[in-house]
């Protein structure tokens, strides 16, 4: 407030003073004039000297803060660049880590894959050992057991269904015998006595169940014939025969069959062992080769030109056997006989394939047995028209069909039948 005041109090005085002319100051004046100027110039000049000490403090306090400030600017920039070095650096080192949680991440997955794989891998060769294993066992029991399996059709059911299919067979081609078939009595009679049996035809009252019976048993007697020809033949006339000609191929298979079951029996008894595999190998190269005969043999043959011929065994012998039925009854019907005539063939072929090739792929082998005449009926091992109350004095007058059968085993007398004997049946007083 003073300050103000004196301020304002110095101007107007100066503006005063300065409208005097000098002419007209007086003396006293003047002295009046500078003894104010001086009184108005000390509190004036100390406290400007006052404000050029504070003005000079400032400006030395100014420049120490600017000296501060560009020391901190220096600071700052050097922080600032530190710290874009620092944040660099993080970024740096973060980046690095996470590539390497990257790369153990994915070295873990392939070391976690490569893991699972090789347990998959291990789990794998595993299963295929115990599989090679179980086939081995399998094999091994196979190779020690003759049992046939289910899907065999040597089996012992399908064996048995094949001969009932058989039976039913030469009962058509045997043929019911009428009409229009004319029947030499003279002719089947002597079949009856060449049987044993105690029946004779009259030409009067032909007695057709009794003849169908003994031509059946005739077809097949004499096919057994016909075979038991061809396989006997030594081998060095198989040999001769063979050459160039497969029809004979049959027979040479057969005794090939006998020399390798002797050669293997020799072996196993002549071996040190004790292993059952080699005991076992002559029945089972028996049962190969009958198994192969039985479904092969006598088939039609392939010749260069790959096309198929009737084997001429079974061209030969339908033939015969054709004509040998003839002579004991004859067609009147040309085309009855054609129909009947065309099954001749598969009668042979299955005829010797059951009897003589299947039965020997049982173990023990099976065997068929004509059962004789004035036998006594036996309902275990034989079937014939009869009533129940009429077996006690039955017995067997013909055999139509053989007993089937193999025993239970080599050592015992129970024999399991396939298909019991078919038989004409008498009655004793």
């Amino acid at each position: 407030m003073n300050s103000s005041f004196n301020n304002s109090a110095l101007v107007n005085s100066n503006s005063s003073f300065n409208q005097m002319k000098d002419s007209e100051l007086r003396e006293e004046d003047i002295e009046a004039k500078d003894n104010l100027v001086e009184n108005i110039q000390d509190p004036h000049i100390e406290k400007y000297g006052k404000l050029l000490q504070t003005h000079e403090a400032l400006k030395k306090k100014l420049e120490e803060l600017q000296k501060n400030y560009e020391t901190s600017q220096k600071i700052h920039e050097e922080l600032r660049k530190d710290h874009e070095e620092l944040q660099d650096k993080f970024q740096s080192e973060k980046a690095q880590l996470a590539y390497r949680l990257e790369t153990s991440e994915n070295i873990n997955t392939k070391i976690i894959e490569n893991y699972r794989r090789n347990v998959n891998e291990l789990k794998q060769a595993n299963a295929e050992l115990k599989e090679q294993a179980s086939k081995y066992q399998s094999a091994l029991g196979i190779a020690k057991t003759f049992r046939l399996g289910d899907e065999d059709k040597n089996n012992s059911v399908q064996l048995r269904d094949d001969i009932l299919s058989l039976q039913n067979a030469l009962e058509i081609y045997v043929t019911h015998l009428r009409p229009k078939i004319h029947i030499d009595t003279k002719m089947v009679n002597k079949l009856f006595t060449n049987y044993q049996s105690k029946i004779k035809v009259k030409t009067t009252d032909i007695d057709f169940p009794s003849i169908k019976a003994v031509l059946q048993r005739y077809v097949l007697e004499t096919i057994f014939g016909y075979i038991k020809t061809y396989l006997d033949r030594s081998s060095s006339v198989l040999e001769i025969f063979n050459r160039n000609d497969y029809n004979n191929l049959e027979a040479q298979f057969v005794n090939k069959a006998k020399e390798l079951d002797k050669l293997a029996i020799e072996f196993t008894n002549t071996r040190v062992g004790t292993d059952n595999v080699t005991s076992a190998v002559p029945i089972k190269i028996r049962q190969q080769i009958y198994a192969a005969l039985g479904t092969r043999g006598f088939s039609n043959i392939l010749n260069f030109e790959n096309k198929a011929n009737e084997h001429n065994f079974i061209k030969l012998h339908k033939d015969k056997l054709n004509k040998e039925m003839d002579s004991y009854r004859k067609f009147l019907d040309p085309a009855k006989e054609k129909e009947i005539k065309k099954k001749t063939a598969d009668i042979i072929r299955e005829v010797i394939r059951i009897f003589f090739f299947r039965l020997k792929t049982q173990e023990p082998i099976a065997e068929y047995e004509w059962i004789g005449h004035n036998e006594e009926f036996d309902p275990n091992r034989m079937t014939g028209s009869l009533d129940e109350d009429d077996i006690e004095n039955a017995y067997v007058d013909l055999c139509i069909f053989p007993l089937i059968y193999k025993k239970s085993n080599s050592s015992s007398s129970n024999l399991q039948v396939y298909t019991p004997a078919k038989v004409l049946i008498q009655h004793k007083n």
